[in-house]
């Protein structure tokens, strides 16, 4: 793997980071799947070698994304002066001293931090000149960036950027009806439609939709690796997920979220997208709560308390918690608590932090949330589960989905390397649930009881060994 050069030609350190205890303390997940550590191998200056303990065919869709990013943000010619391996602990104490700074390693990340410090080397295409907390705070154009366009030009084109940073998103969206923003796209509430376009001749701004690249606004995402045996046995199965699905009257989720504008559809690529796949988009998408109440009771959901909620099988009331970080999904999580109310299930709307609702998920503490979906024109939550909630790639059924889709994808459009994909998935699931001669529902326990999920995996694989895509 060699990294996208560095900044003003130096190398970037691998084990003074990642490897340093102080500075880590725990090893990244993303490079430990199934809790085994990510052995580094120097090749030269430009060029490391990761060596993983089994397969991890998903590495390669996880590199390029904001977890991999960190790889290249530590010009190691710039920051080593910064760090105890390489200098004097008495230097050392007297830089941290005069940063009023507590530690070495508090000095560090300050000091790797791209958007207060403008002394930092980056490779990014703009760089800090003007760091927070001054306002604006102002970004100019790298003149290091490592991207050109198709005629050979220097990327990037504008010179200059300048960020006010307001308070809220509420202040954000008066900026933006008055005029004092220039382009914005991320908090800018579609609530606000109508006000924007009665405003944008006085404000002398444009007002442009298009189709969302993330596929969809708000995607909600069922934990079925719940810590809970009894809830996870629940949303574990199909017929619960499907019941939530039938459960939704999307037509008024529609009219209030995005003022009648959007399109139902499940998590899938969109229709301008070579991968779109009609049946999965559509599917379970129709507001059938008669049919919702029976797969609910054909689970053996049919006890109620006095308020008329269903009852778990261990006699508690089925609850689900349904977070949500405000701004996003707020409106779909409201109306989701009235919709499956219908259904028996009681539903908990809690608003959450950002940084708690990550630290809730990855720690796999949720019932279910809320957050938009990234498939528009590709197929991650298909081949990587995880991006649909926390712990959801360890089952096997969500395994034999992404082996199917590869599968179905590589027939289509006739792409060898979705074959090679599909492969590497197999050879992922294999490693992670292969025990005993039989193949486990799911990774963390030694049971065998998924019949569902061992089946779609067993499906998978004989379509994927045999070279053919389904329903061919």
């Amino acid at each position: 793997m060699h990294p996208p050069g560095a900044a003003r030609g130096r190398p970037f350190p691998h084990a003074d980071v990642i490897g340093n205890k102080e500075i880590s303390p725990s090893f990244p997940g993303w490079l430990a799947p199934d809790g085994q550590p990510v052995a580094f191998s120097k090749l030269d200056d430009y060029a490391v070698q990761f060596k993983f303990a089994g397969p991890y065919g998903l590495f390669m869709s996880q590199l390029p994304s904001s977890m991999g990013l960190y790889i290249t943000l530590y010009p190691k010619h710039y920051l080593q002066q910064f760090h105890a391996t390489y200098t004097e602990k008495a230097k050392l104490d007297a830089l941290v001293k005069e940063a009023s700074q507590e530690t070495w390693v508090s000095l560090h990340g300050q000091k790797f931090n791209h958007q207060t410090n403008a002394d930092l080397p980056v490779i990014a295409a703009w760089r800090v000149v003007v760091p927070s907390p001054k306002q604006p705070v102002v970004l100019e154009r790298n003149p290091y960036y490592w991207k050109v366009d198709t005629d050979g030009n220097q990327l990037p084109y504008i010179d200059r950027v300048e960020h006010m940073i307001v308070g809220d998103a509420t202040v954000l969206n008066m900026r933006a009806i008055s005029g004092e923003v220039d382009m914005q796209l991320r908090h800018i509430a579609f609530a606000n439609y109508p006000v924007f376009q009665e405003n944008k001749d006085k404000g002398d701004y444009r007002v442009l939709a298009w189709q969302n690249a993330g596929g969809s606004e708000v995607g909600i995402h069922p934990n079925v690796a719940h810590k809970d045996p009894v809830m996870r046995q629940i949303i574990g199965d199909k017929r619960f997920r499907w019941a939530l699905s039938l459960g939704l009257k999307r037509e008024d989720l529609i009219e209030t979220t995005t003022l009648g504008l959007g399109v139902p559809t499940q998590v899938a690529p969109l229709p301008s997208s070579p991968l779109y796949w009609e049946p999965q988009a559509l599917n379970l998408i129709e507001y059938d709560p008669a049919r919702a109440n029976q797969l609910l009771d054909e689970m053996g959901l049919t006890q109620r308390d006095g308020e008329g909620y269903r009852l778990r099988p261990d006699g508690k009331r089925l609850t689900l918690v349904f977070e949500y970080v405000k701004g996003w999904g707020d409106d779909t999580v409201q109306l989701s608590v009235s919709h499956w109310k219908g259904l028996g299930i009681e539903v908990v709307a809690q608003e959450e932090a950002r940084p708690l609702l990550t630290e809730r998920t990855v720690a796999n503490e949720h019932d279910i949330v809320t957050w938009p979906t990234r498939s528009a024109f590709g197929f991650m939550p298909f081949i990587n589960p995880a991006d649909l909630g926390s712990g959801q790639r360890a089952y096997a059924e969500h395994y034999g989905r992404c082996i199917d889709f590869l599968c179905r994808a590589a027939g289509s459009l006739g792409l060898p390397a979705l074959w090679d994909q599909a492969r590497r998935v197999a050879d992922e699931a294999v490693a992670a649930l292969w025990a005993g001669g039989l193949f486990r529902g799911h990774v963390g326990e030694d049971r065998y009881d998924a019949v569902d999920g061992v089946g779609f995996l067993l499906l998978s694989l004989l379509h994927l060994s045999t070279g053919r895509p389904p329903d061919c």
